[in-house]
């Protein structure tokens, strides 16, 4: 799980700088921003989906 979530700052952190990017570099750079930004989005969503609740197991607490 500690894996997840670096990933997922790390992959904030660089949203966070192309927002940064876009907004210092003017409308030159966006046709390069945009899309960069979208596969970094795409690529970070897959990456980092949690799974479901797996019905096999059985986590409550024992007494």
């Amino acid at each position: 799980m500690k894996t997840k979530s670096h990933e997922a700052l790390c992959c904030t952190a660089i949203l966070v700088l192309l927002g940064i990017l876009a907004i210092c570099g003017g409308a030159g750079w966006l046709s390069l921003l945009i899309p960069a930004a979208v596969l970094l989005w795409l690529v970070a969503n897959i990456r980092c989906q949690r799974p479901g609740i797996d019905l096999r197991v059985d986590n409550r607490p024992r007494r």
